[in-house]
């Protein structure tokens, strides 16, 4: 087992597991946070992401298969590939198939109830053939809440550019019936969001 990462609540590891390319995510103690109460954490938050990665996978979404979880760790098949976040860094990449892919992917886990709560090209990894893969539902929550599936679109419309945005949205509405409601309350957080700068620029 090798050490990929490590992030700020969990260890990135890669492995082999019945001979299968492999990725373990543990989350670690916290020595300066009352123990009994990060252990309620740690074990919450790894079953929730173990059992939402799973209806993701089960919804038809591209997800990493769960291949076992523990009290702290979850572990799932590596997803082989490049993070689109660093494909985008590159120059001369094609960005049509993977931007309607980001949005299909979205819209796949919104009418499965899934927010993922991190939706960024930092969390979307691009196979060989551009295929469009999503990663760490650690954020993850299954809600019916516009609001937390809008939170998802703001950021992804923050993390792109306008461009790709419009593909990606273009796709995302054109995947998922209820968008236009989706879309209504990314626009009315966006609004507030701003009525709360000018009122932060006139203090």
């Amino acid at each position: 087992m090798e050490k990929m990462t490590e992030g700020a609540e969990a260890d990135i590891f890669k492995l082999k597991f019945m001979g299968l390319d492999a990725i373990l995510k543990y989350r670690r103690a916290k020595p300066y946070m009352e123990k009994s109460l990060y252990e309620n954490i740690r074990i919450s938050r790894t079953k929730n992401e173990a059992k939402l990665m799973m209806l993701a996978v089960y919804s038809g979404a591209s997800a990493p298969k769960l291949l076992f979880a523990t009290k702290y760790a979850v572990c799932m098949e590596a997803i082989k590939g490049i993070r689109l976040d660093e494909m985008l860094a590159m120059k001369h990449v094609n960005r049509v198939k993977v931007m309607r892919g980001m949005g299909a992917e979205l819209a796949m886990l919104h009418s499965s109830m899934i927010a993922h709560g991190d939706y960024t090209p930092a969390n979307i990894i691009v196979d060989e053939t551009m295929k469009v893969h999503v990663i760490d539902f650690g954020l993850s929550e299954y809600t019916f809440s516009l609001e937390d599936k809008a939170i998802d679109l703001l950021l992804m419309k923050r993390s792109l550019s306008k461009k790709d945005y419009s593909m990606s949205i273009e796709s995302y509405a054109r995947h998922l019936e209820s968008a236009t409601k989706t879309l209504e309350k990314l626009e009315e957080i966006e609004q507030r969001g701003r009525y709360q700068d000018r009122s932060m620029n006139h203090r």
